[in-house]
Formats: C-alpha cells, structure tokens, sequence
C-alpha cells in the first residue's frame, strides 16, 4: 500500500509538468519595410532555441528533419522564397547533421500579386528540434500586415 501510495504521489507532482505544452522553439514574424524600388515584402522570423536544444537546416543531411512551411491561407501572394543563414555541423551519433543550436533569423521574401495592397498568410512550419531525443514540432505562422509595399 505505502508503494502505490508512493507512486500515486509521484504521478501528482509530475502530471502538471506533463501537461504543459512548452515548445523548445519559437518563432517571432517581424516586418522589414521593403527599399526604394522594391515591390516585395521580407518578412523575418525570429526562431528562439530553448538552452539545449537544436533544430535542422533546409538540407539536415541523412537523418535530419528539413523544415517545411505550409502557408494555408493567402492573401496577395504571387509567390514567396525563403533564405536560411549558413547553419552549423553536428553530430548525432556518427551522422553529421547540419542545423542550428542558437537563436537565428529566416528571412521569407514575398512577391505580391500587386503591390497597391497588403499581404496575409496563416500556416504553420514543420521542424524538428534535438535535445537528447528529436521531436517533431509544428509552429503556427501568421502574418496580417496593414501596409502594401510601395513601388
């Protein structure tokens, strides 16, 4: 009785840790107001890294996870790139993997379909992030700007 008791005590403590959704990245969009000329949006995402953990680069190598995003919905959007800056070789096991284990920013480069109005994206990106195990993990994205860019 006194282990079950024990064990019930232990689950306690540990269930509200359990349920807490605490992601070990997060992304911030910010909005870069586009140079004389230029009819495209940049917008930069602000990935933050919780202390050790790492995520992928667009090319992981053999058995990283590359991250995807999804934009679900759109609004003046012809087309969009996105530039990753130079990421870091690591190690999981014998495989060399190529990512980032620091805070970083993307930079996603939107060509409107007009520029006289704004753009608007929902999605969500795919990633994978390290720590002693790799998971997973989705991040919602959403972009609302008021402003169009101006030619």
């Amino acid at each position: 009785m006194r282990v079950v008791l024990t064990l019930l005590a232990w689950l306690f403590l540990l269930a509200p840790a359990a349920t807490q959704n605490i992601e070990p990245i997060s992304v911030q969009l910010s909005f870069v107001p586009p140079a004389n000329g230029n009819a495209h949006y940049d917008i930069q995402l602000h990935f933050t890294l919780e202390k050790g953990w790492k995520t992928y680069a667009l090319k992981p190598g053999n058995v990283g996870i590359a991250p995807q995003l999804v934009l679900s919905k759109t609004e003046n959007i012809a087309k969009w790139t996105w530039e990753w800056p130079a990421p870091i070789r690591f190690y999981e096991g014998d495989e060399a993997i190529m990512g980032y284990d620091a805070n970083f920013t993307v930079v996603l480069h939107i060509e409107p379909i007009t520029s006289k109005l704004p753009i608007r994206f929902t999605g969500q990106l795919e990633m994978g992030a390290c720590s002693t195990l790799c998971v997973p993990i989705t991040l919602p994205v959403s972009y609302g700007g008021d402003a169009a860019p101006r030619p």
